[in-house]
């Protein structure tokens, strides 16, 4: 008798747990492009352009349109980089990378959306590795929806 009561206990509080993951909404941000500015102290002003968009059926996600980042290399040396960049959207987050081969290097795009037409992210650039390795360091901004 014990684990019969067990037992149903357990299966009402699985039902309360599935109605309640149920009725959560899933978050879903508004399409369309969106601008905005860069945020990070260490890189200075400069605009940004985005699309958030489906990428495929079955994914959504966000695209770097437009920006640009100076590498800093070893003996003070820079370069101009403006990588156009896509990332995945889980939920609130996106996020995603390129590696390279020859010249080795990564890109990085991640984020997070604040509401459903604003969003926050960070975008990194890294060319070569040891002594020769050029980075633009993290460079945040936050950007808004501007239209279809």
């Amino acid at each position: 008798m014990r684990r019969l009561v067990t037992l149903v206990l357990a299966l009402a509080v699985l039902t309360a747990v599935g109605a309640e993951a149920t009725a959560t909404r899933v978050f879903e941000p508004a399409d369309g492009r969106y601008r905005g500015e860069y945020t990070s102290d260490s890189h200075g002003d400069g605009k940004v352009r985005l699309s958030v968009e489906q990428l495929r059926p079955g994914l959504h996600g966000v695209r770097l349109l437009r920006w640009s980042g100076e590498l800093s290399c070893p003996g003070g040396e820079t370069e101009s980089v403006d990588v156009g960049m896509t990332a995945a959207r889980i939920g609130r987050s996106f996020s995603g990378f390129v590696t390279y081969n020859s010249p080795p290097g990564k890109d990085n795009f991640t984020g997070r959306f604040t509401a459903t037409d604003v969003l926050k992210g960070k975008v990194r650039v890294i060319r070569g590795t040891g002594e020769e390795r050029c980075d633009t360091g993290p460079i945040t901004f936050e950007a808004e929806r501007a239209g279809p």
